[in-house]
């Protein structure tokens, strides 16, 4: 966690400014572990899947009891389509779900009995004007039908898989399940099924990962039941699944759910210690096994979207998260999800801020590469962003003409890249009317075709929709941003330079004319919003290019031609913040490996005398850090672990805490059993020893040798513990 000293007078000052780097939690790297699996080609891959398919679904058929020269072609060829799909290899011009939908239409009138055709009628056939209940009690009379024949327990599992989730879809949970269905004991006989279909050796690994993935998504909501589940599918699997890719991506995904349940989703300060090892434990197997699968198959983009989990909890940095990134967009340039997870990844709960949101989504509508659905990306992002306002200015923010105008662009980029999704402008439209976008959504409505009220809410709410679209067809609506609007603007598109590596004066001449732009419209209002500008483009110069000539010219500049302006007043105090952190910062780069750390002779909170002095001798962790930093809680586990294995051999801590409130200290070091003596004055950033070393992120770690001298900065997990095993043996 930084602390962000400057970046709270800028906001006094009413600017938000994007380029405060918060630390990034260290986690220790994970060494990959060489295997070895036999190298198929795709195309060999994708026959060995038609093959094993059309052995579970087309042989089955032919011994189950129900064929008849009077439906025979039309269900095989339904039943070998559908392994075909099954195998990625359709070889067909025409769409494959019609050739099975018209298939088992055909079998079904000529009087088929068999489940499978059954079954495949349901998911393809099945006219969707039937209710939902329909379609559940359909389902599981398929399933039990499937039970009792001859085919594959592979087949069963499926058959039970989907009438499980389309119960669930039609009952909810719970006492809502009529209990007919209930004691059918659905998804017990999924999972006994799948366990007994992993016996077979013959099953390609590709068809396990399919579902197992499946069986175990429906269970993520259950902390217990998912890892118990995954356990004992896992000890199906044979021998030469061990180290199949898609087996890898498999576990790689489970234990990073089993992860994230020990942690809990709560905040950093309600995770116990237990939950903190086992996260870091199963993030780090998770890792293992992602690692291990991309350097088998480097051309599958779940990995990368797996692995962008794994930094989400690990949190090593930005970096890491942009290189799976980048590795899945080259696989395959119109991965939505990937790009989905990218901007959960920059939520301000995690690792980025609004401005991230927005320089992201931006970047997907201006791509020359990608496609599909990812210039929609812009939506989530506002749609995002929305989340965290207060309910009173969520109504307003979708009025606001900047949000429209992302819209626009995202629905125009969208429709260029796929011209024949007329059904999207569903969507369009609801934005419009969310927007209260009266002239475009009266332009939207004649391009939506056959109309899907349901997606409005029903005929009803279409049509009030559309009637005030009429009411307010001639309102006259702003289309020009406000100052604050085109700075905001403004920062995300050099923010998502920056983003991109562009870290030079030079890279931004654009943007910089843009300030001038915005400077000579504003210079003679003398208003806050002008002057925002002029400080916004100095501290760029000042934190982003380090020219602090060019900043203090601006700053000077500002009192100037902005006086008695909120950000004028304050200038002095902003190029005082800068120059205390740049003092800081100095004072922090002296403190180097090899130098010796300075000493401070102060009390800890037992009221008894604190030096480095009176340790001399031992080997000591000087370590700044809060109860309320998350990345400190996280960390403690490792901290404790090391203490207590080398405490005995000369080694100690001594705790700098940030807090600022003594009983909650207290409170927390005694519960977590942290023995060793602790400094705090209660003055939070200001800790006046957090001041003399230049601490201006946490944790921050010096280990020292028995001279006092510096032989480690920031170490962590097991380089942390390694680091202090070597130096006590040295002492």
């Amino acid at each position: 966690m930084s602390k962000v000293s400057s970046l709270t007078l800028l906001i006094a000052a009413g600017v938000c400014f994007i380029f405060m780097l918060t630390a990034c939690h260290k986690t220790t790297a994970v060494k990959t572990i060489a295997i070895a699996y036999p190298v198929v080609s795709t195309n060999a891959l994708v026959q060995q899947r038609f093959e094993w398919n059309y052995k579970t679904l087309v042989e089955p058929y032919e011994k189950a009891g129900h064929t008849s020269p009077k439906w025979d072609e039309p269900a095989k060829h339904a039943l070998t389509e559908f392994a075909r799909s099954r195998s990625q290899c359709v070889e067909s011009n025409e769409a494959w779900g019609l050739i099975i939908s018209t298939n088992c239409s055909a079998a079904m009138d000529a009087g088929c009995d068999d489940p499978m055709i059954h079954y495949l009628y349901i998911r393809f056939s099945m006219s969707q004007t039937n209710s939902t209940q329909a379609f559940a009690d359909a389902f599981c009379t398929t399933a039990l039908e499937m039970e009792k024949s001859s085919y594959p327990n592979i087949r069963k599992f499926y058959a039970w898989q989907r009438a499980g989730i389309q119960a669930t879809y039609t009952y909810g949970y719970g006492t809502n399940i009529p209990p007919e269905v209930r004691r059918l004991g659905i998804w017990a006989l999924a999972a006994t099924n799948l366990v007994v279909a992993l016996s077979d050796r013959t099953m390609p690994p590709e068809e396990a990962y399919d579902a197992c993935h499946e069986i175990l998504e429906v269970w993520k909501g259950s902390k217990d039941g998912y890892s118990s589940l995954y356990h004992s599918l896992e000890k199906q699997f044979p021998d030469n699944w061990t180290n199949a890719p898609s087996i890898l991506l498999l576990k790689g995904e489970a234990y990073i759910q089993m992860a994230w349940h020990a942690r809990g989703s709560g905040y950093a300060n309600t995770v116990t210690e237990e939950g903190w090892k086992l996260f870091s434990e199963r993030l780090v197997i998770a890792e293992n096994a992602l690692t291990n699968a991309w350097n088998l198959n480097p051309k599958d983009e779940r990995i990368p979207l797996q692995m962008l989990s794994v930094e989400l909890g690990q949190g090593e940095g930005r970096d890491r998260m942009e290189l799976w990134f980048n590795r899945a967009m080259a696989i395959n340039p119109n991965d939505y999800d990937i790009c989905r997870a990218k901007l959960y990844y920059l939520e301000p709960k995690w690792y980025g801020s609004e401005d991230d949101l927005l320089a992201f989504g931006w970047e997907c509508v201006q791509s020359k590469v990608w496609g599909g659905k990812v210039p929609l990306i812009l939506l989530d992002a506002h749609e995002d962003i929305c989340r965290y306002l207060d309910d009173s200015e969520k109504t307003n923010y979708w009025k606001r003409p900047d949000v429209w105008l992302d819209i626009q662009s995202a629905f125009d980029r969208f429709f260029v890249l796929n011209p024949d999704a007329t059904s999207w402008y569903h969507n369009y439209a609801w934005y419009a009317y969310r927007c209260e976008r009266w002239k475009e959504l009266n332009e939207l409505i004649p391009r939506l075709g056959p109309v899907n009220y349901s997606y409005f809410g029903g005929k009803a709410a279409f049509d009030k929709m559309v009637s005030l679209a009429k009411e307010h067809a001639h309102d006259i609506q702003s289309e020009t941003l406000t100052p604050p609007m085109e700075l905001k603007r403004l920062l995300a598109k050099i923010h998502g330079g920056v983003n991109e590596g562009k870290t030079n004066e030079a890279d931004f001449i654009d943007e910089f004319k843009a300030f001038d732009t915005l400077l000579a419209e504003h210079k003679g209002e003398k208003t806050d919003a002008g002057a925002q500008v002029l400080l916004t483009e100095a501290m760029l110069y000042l934190q982003l290019f380090a020219n602090t000539d060019k900043g203090v010219e601006l700053i000077k500049q500002l009192k100037t031609d902005f006086p008695d302006t909120k950000p004028a007043r304050v200038a002095d105090q902003v190029l005082a913040a800068i120059q205390k952190q740049n003092d800081a910062k100095k004072i922090n780069d002296a403190l180097a490996i090899g130098t010796v750390f300075p000493d401070f002779n102060e009390k800890d909170l037992a009221g008894q005398p604190l030096s480095i002095t009176n340790l001399k001798g031992k080997v000591i962790l000087v370590d700044f850090w809060a109860t309320w930093c998350g990345p400190c809680v996280a960390e403690l586990p490792n901290v404790l672990r090391t203490y207590e294995n080398y405490h005995s051999r000369g080694f100690e801590i001594v705790g700098i805490s940030l807090d600022e409130d003594q009983t909650k200290l207290t409170a927390f070091t005694k519960e977590k059993n942290m023995t060793w003596p602790q400094f705090f004055d209660g003055l939070g950033w200001g800790n006046k020893l957090g001041v003399k070393y230049g601490i201006e992120s946490i944790p921050a770690t010096f280990l020292l040798d028995g001279n006092g001298k510096i032989i480690g900065r920031d170490l962590r997990g097991e380089e942390l513990e390694q680091a202090v095993g070597k130096a006590v043996a040295k002492n």
